[in-house]
């Protein structure tokens, strides 16, 4: 009570907790369905393994005898899938997932999807077509996550073929849009229309399929964000199943800056060069942090930054954490090598960093003091400060 009034004030907090009960819910899911998927293939393996460990059960003929163990065999590496996937999903929702990016020559990646499943498609007869590389195409991959995405929509593709069939594996340069269109095709039985929509969410199984965890294509679709492009899925019953995305190609950022031929920039504005993946994110920040005198414009990925420096003035680099198609780090450190770009400020968000990586973007001299995404007020006081601009109100 306050005054003479004997007035009353009350502070209300309102706190949405839903997303806190849709991780919950995950867990449950997640929690019951690996029980589930899990159980099935061991039991088959302790049943086995038990016939063949008693001696009043266990077959006289080697035949039977072998017939277990490769049955025992065979569970025992879908359990080992399994668990492989499982562990994946997990580390890609912890962002624990680590990626290496390079220049990898496209024929790389097809060679090592080719050789993982080029037994399975022999054993169920069906043929595997893999487009021919007729010139190098380097594309920033990490080649194994990138063979892995691979292997799994072609393993899909195999399962959903029937004998004699075949299983295409292609490629489209876009030369405009310097990247490539890789696709993974069959003339299986497809699936219909309503689970194509759903065809990417986790613990979703292909129909009557019964393979895996349902996490596969999940960490597919995860693996081809991580490389700055979107998977697709185009189906049709009784007619085949495609599934296609896009890697880009390399680009070597000094490379990109000797192939621009330097001229005086006589824009007055300043300029930054605004790193996002999610185009949603950076419409809603935008908006808030326009200031007269300064251009933002927007790159999904390191590849199309390092063409943006070679091709326009740049006074400031802003970057969303995580970065997509390279990591942090590598990609500070390779425009600091630059004499150039030495100095170009560089400012980092992010809703918190590992303890190596901020030490690492400290070295290179990034500014990372915004540690909520949000914080866009304060993001805006620190543009302004990088460039020299009358803080705003």
């Amino acid at each position: 009570e306050t005054g003479d009034d004997s007035s009353k004030q009350y502070a209300v907090v309102i706190r949405d907790i839903s997303e806190e009960k849709q991780r919950e819910r995950f867990k449950d899911e997640f929690i019951s369905m690996v029980s589930h998927e899990l159980r099935t293939p061991l039991t088959t393996v302790y049943v086995a393994l038990s016939a063949l460990d008693n001696p009043q059960h266990r077959p006289e003929s080697a035949t039977e005898v072998n017939k277990m163990i490769s049955i025992a065999t065979r569970n025992c590496e879908r359990l080992m899938g399994l668990v492989d996937e499982i562990l994946d999903y997990e580390k890609l929702n912890l962002n624990e997932l680590e990626f290496h990016f390079e220049s990898v020559p496209l024929e790389k990646i097809f060679e090592l999807a080719r050789e993982t499943t080029r037994v399975v498609a022999e054993r169920v007869n069906v043929r595997l077509d893999f487009q021919a590389c007729e010139k190098s195409y380097k594309v920033a991959a990490d080649a194994t996550r990138m063979s892995q995405v691979l292997i799994n929509l072609i393993a899909n593709a195999i399962r959903a073929s029937s004998p004699g069939e075949v299983v295409h594996v292609g490629f489209e340069p876009r030369t405009e849009q310097r990247c490539v269109t890789l696709s993974v095709a069959d003339d299986g039985k497809g699936i219909s229309e309503s689970f194509v929509k759903e065809v990417f969410e986790p613990f979703k199984q292909f129909e009557n399929d019964s393979g895996g965890a349902g996490l596969g294509l999940a960490i597919c679709k995860r693996f081809v964000e991580h490389h700055g492009s979107q998977i697709t899925c185009e189906s049709e019953l009784g007619v085949g199943t495609r599934f296609q995305f896009d890697l880009f190609e390399y680009c070597d950022l000094q490379d990109e800056i000797a192939t621009i031929q330097e001229t005086e920039s006589t824009c007055s504005q300043k300029r930054v060069l605004w790193l996002e993946s999610n185009n949603h994110h950076y419409q809603f920040a935008l908006g808030e942090l326009e200031q007269s005198g300064v251009e933002f414009f927007r790159v999904e990925n390191t590849q199309l930054a390092k063409q943006a420096l070679g091709q326009s003035k740049v006074d400031l680099i802003l970057i969303g954490y995580p970065v997509v198609l390279q990591s942090c780090v590598s990609f500070v450190e390779e425009i600091r090598s630059l004499p150039q770009f030495a100095n170009l400020p560089i400012v980092l968000y992010s809703n918190g960093l590992s303890q190596q990586v901020a030490v690492q973007l400290e070295e290179h001299k990034v500014d990372h003091s915004i540690k909520t995404s949000w914080n866009l007020q304060g993001l805006k006081n620190r543009i302004a400060e990088h460039m020299g601009l009358r803080p705003p109100n």
